[in-house]
């Protein structure tokens, strides 16, 4: 894990994951607003995930980044 210096306690590579999740979320979609709405569907509709599982576990977290980079590059199907 790592600390951060300006207190002792650790961040978890959980809350890492998220935050660049949420960071590669609103550059696709421009809002973080827009972005919540699209995973919210994608996990519901697509994978039945649930958007805790999907952050929770490695693989489901690069199946999500796995989408949204496709999104990126236009690729939709």
């Amino acid at each position: 894990m790592i600390a951060s210096k300006s207190n002792k306690s650790p961040i978890s590579p959980a809350a890492l994951r998220r935050r660049d999740l949420f960071l590669l979320g609103k550059e696709v979609f421009g809002t973080e607003e827009k972005f919540k709405s699209w995973l919210s569907l994608c996990l519901n509709k697509n994978t039945g995930l649930s958007l805790k599982s999907a952050l929770s576990s490695k693989k489901n977290y690069q199946l999500v980044v796995n989408h949204l980079e496709r999104i990126q590059h236009g690729i939709l199907a």
